[in-house]
């Protein structure tokens, strides 16, 4: 029966997908005629500014996803339930998503993700591990597939795609539906008893599988208006001057979240036990500092742009948190259960902060380091273990960086030889 509801998603998936890429294809064509038949210049400005929220909406989406993290023997936890693994020998969540842009519907702008997301712990052999013969993994045991589809919209009055030619502040909204699958792959009982009777969950090689879990948001974008902080000039020997100008933008995202899992597919022994948390309430905090650069080329007389202003991200900071909401919920061994309080926050609170640093001679790449408290580890059949953990290693998403950098003496002779400066 699983296995038919599993292909059943995934053949809802594709057939989505393929109406979807249908959708923009005819959205596309149809902006285009509409064009081509439109003599009114007020008609034509508005198709345009439309266009510009459109692929600014669709940007900005691609910018709220918690970048895919990797480390290596630096992820350390302190255990307050559950067994304290060795740092892991590698640590990865791959969450890059897909983006697709969407037609403009009416006055709603769309965007959509397809997210193939997939999480692996390489864990350190250990024969102190209490589960059958130790803890091997070779080379990853119970990694956690996640593939998932979203959808975000917002109305055309709600989104300001002028915030970085102005000094506006006017808060943007979105609000969008997020649909994932989540399993481990593996076949064994989802519980195990000890050979002194004690009944609990198979953490070696357990099943884990949520057929669909649902996710609705809603979230917004403030951006904060542009400030020059530094202005070089630099002479070179040449006589040229370099007049080289950066300025910094913020942006603040915030996501409020509701995760539900509903009964008909939800793991059945998880769910008869009231171990497993089936709805949580999540929220999402993101900071963007976005660099802006341009240099003139000053001969003593005239000023001339050399590069063109563009944007570069050079800091982010992502906090991320949920709580379990489950009115009946309980931790511990399947043979002494306990319950877990409502207000119990060192079962159920999930929260951390990451920072990331993106350098200048990449686009797509971060340095991170991350740090929080996990009341129910996310990791399929290791859901009872809560722990202080901090990690650091590399980061990817899709950063904001520009494809040149600063101006170098070669390109100021150039620029002096092709405009007779």
């Amino acid at each position: 029966m699983d296995n038919l509801k599993s292909k059943i998603a995934v053949s809802f998936s594709v057939v989505m997908i393929f109406l979807l890429s249908c959708m923009v294809s005819k959205a596309s064509a149809d902006d285009f005629f509409a064009i081509r038949d439109t003599s009114d210049k007020e008609e034509l400005a508005a198709i345009r500014n439309l266009r510009i929220k459109q692929i600014d909406f669709y940007r900005s989406m691609s910018s709220i996803r918690n970048p895919s993290t990797l480390s290596a023997l630096t992820n350390y936890r302190w255990h307050t339930s559950g067994y304290g693994k060795k740092p892991f020998i590698l640590d990865g969540d791959l969450n890059m998503p897909i983006p697709i842009r969407g037609p403009v519907i009416g006055n709603l702008l769309n965007a959509f993700h397809v997210i193939p997301r997939f999480q692996f712990r390489i864990f350190a052999n250990d024969v102190d591990f209490p589960y059958r013969v130790g803890d091997k993994s070779n080379p990853v045991r119970t990694p956690s597939a996640m593939p998932g589809f979203a959808w975000y919209m917002t109305h055309r009055d709600h989104w300001d795609s002028s915030h970085y030619a102005t000094d506006t502040d006017k808060n943007d909204l979105y609000w969008g539906l997020y649909a994932y699958h989540h399993s481990n792959g593996q076949d064994g009982s989802e519980l195990d008893t000890t050979d002194d009777g004690v009944i609990r969950v198979n953490l070696y090689n357990g099943n884990f599988g949520e057929q669909v879990v649902f996710e609705p948001t809603i979230g917004g974008r403030v951006v904060f208006p542009s400030r020059i902080y530094r202005c070089d000039e630099e002479a070179k020997s040449s006589g040229d001057l370099v007049d080289h100008r950066e300025s910094v933008t913020q942006i603040f995202y915030w996501q409020l979240s509701y995760e539900w899992r509903p009964d008909a597919w939800t793991n059945s022994t998880y769910d008869d036990h009231d171990i497993y948390g089936k709805n949580r309430v999540k929220m999402m905090l993101n900071f963007i500092r976005l660099n802006t650069e341009f240099e003139n080329l000053y001969d003593g007389k005239d000023y001339e742009r050399v590069t063109n202003e563009s944007f570069y991200e050079k800091v982010r900071l992502v906090f991320n948190t949920s709580y379990i909401a489950d009115a009946n919920y309980k931790s511990g061994d399947i043979t002494d259960l306990r319950d877990v309080s409502l207000w119990n926050i060192s079962k159920r609170l999930n929260v951390d902060l990451s920072a990331h640093y993106i350098p200048d001679w990449t686009k797509n790449m971060a340095f991170f380091l991350k740090a929080g408290y996990t009341g129910s580890d996310e990791y399929n059949v290791y859901f009872q273990d809560s722990y202080v953990h901090y990690k650091f290693g590399v980061s990817f998403t899709f950063f904001d960086q520009p494809e040149t950098q600063r101006l170098d003496y070669a390109r100021h002779r150039l620029f002096k030889k092709n405009y007779s400066l």
